[in-house]
């Protein structure tokens, strides 16, 4: 048999290949990355036509297939080759294709391979699945905690299972009640995050929250110049809001369809609700002039950012 196993979501993917190894011993398990540059699909298959020494039955894995993407491509001799294999497969060898990637269905290869392999694509979650998905896996853990914390955790969570995961298993070893506090303190809020609040700061003119937040993120050693990216990318987003917010778009269809988090969505209309696009698009412009500042050396990484948030919320 022949898997493919790709899509957006790292987490559910492995997890995914953690099932088909489960009961495996290391001995019956071939492991390839076929992003390596020394990698021959001819070996992958004369690994799968191998008799296994040590069982009836053995798994092939194949990581990162770049030849079923847009971005690489087999040879013709070995796609064939491929193909060949695929239409007699060695009964007893399991050869899984795997990798947080995407298909490219237009390729020959991947259309004469979808007639003789499962092609699995697991890809991140909705908004609305994700939160489901929260849900339920902090009842199955039995945790005890608030409505209120839940539903904060669920607001500065990414939709990201492996690291919602992570921190499920820091609250799991928290032996009382969680509130709200314990979630601050506890959950790590992703960089994005705090960035967001410094934007929202920023336009909102409070100088003591803004640097408040700056001063936060020097502690965790970020690079002004990747935070002024950040920070730029941040007011792009407020900027389509705001576009969108014009046109007469409400919250939830915004939402859809920027794929954004309800919440953030939400907390930026509220945010953006009296500025103007062009004021936007003049911090933009000021942001891009700062990053080639950066660049070109002209502007100290040390004070320029500092400079550009108090001359923007003057």
């Amino acid at each position: 048999m022949i898997k493919v196993i790709c899509g957006t979501e790292p987490y559910l993917i492995q997890r995914k290949i953690d099932e088909i190894i489960h009961e495996c011993s290391k001995e019956d398990i071939a492991n390839y990355d076929a992003s390596a540059k020394e990698f021959d699909i001819i070996n992958v298959i004369n690994e799968c036509n191998m008799p296994n020494l040590f069982s009836s039955s053995k798994i092939v894995l194949v990581k990162d297939p770049y030849f079923l993407t847009s971005k690489s491509t087999l040879k013709e001799a070995e796609a064939k080759a491929l193909i060949t294999y695929a239409k007699d497969v060695n009964v007893g060898c399991e050869l899984v294709f795997y990798g947080c990637l995407e298909i490219d269905k237009r390729k020959k290869i991947n259309k004469d391979l979808q007639k003789l392999a499962q092609y699995i694509v697991l890809d991140k979650l909705s908004n609305q699945e994700f939160i489901n998905y929260v849900k339920t896996s902090i009842k199955k853990s039995k945790l005890d905690i608030t409505s209120d914390a839940l539903e904060l955790l669920i607001d500065i969570l990414p939709n990201d299972l492996g690291n919602f995961h992570q921190e499920l298993d820091k609250l799991c070893l928290y032996n009382e009640k969680i509130d709200s506090k314990i979630i601050k303190k506890m959950v790590n809020i992703p960089l994005d995050d705090d960035v967001f609040n410094l934007t929202n700061a920023i336009i909102e003119k409070n100088v003591s929250k803004a640097f408040n937040k700056w001063n936060d993120l020097k502690q965790l050693k970020q690079e002004p110049i990747g935070i002024a990216l950040i920070i730029a990318n941040q007011f792009r987003f407020m900027y389509q809001i705001r576009y969108l917010m014009d046109k007469g778009w409400q919250e939830q269809e915004i939402a859809q369809y920027l794929k954004a988090h309800p919440y953030r969505v939400s907390l930026t209309c509220r945010n953006v609700q009296g500025v103007k696009r062009e004021r936007l698009l003049e911090i933009l412009a000021k942001l891009a002039a700062l990053d080639q500042g950066f660049k070109s050396g002209k502007i100290d990484r040390n004070i320029g950012l500092d400079k550009f948030m108090i001359e923007i919320m003057r």
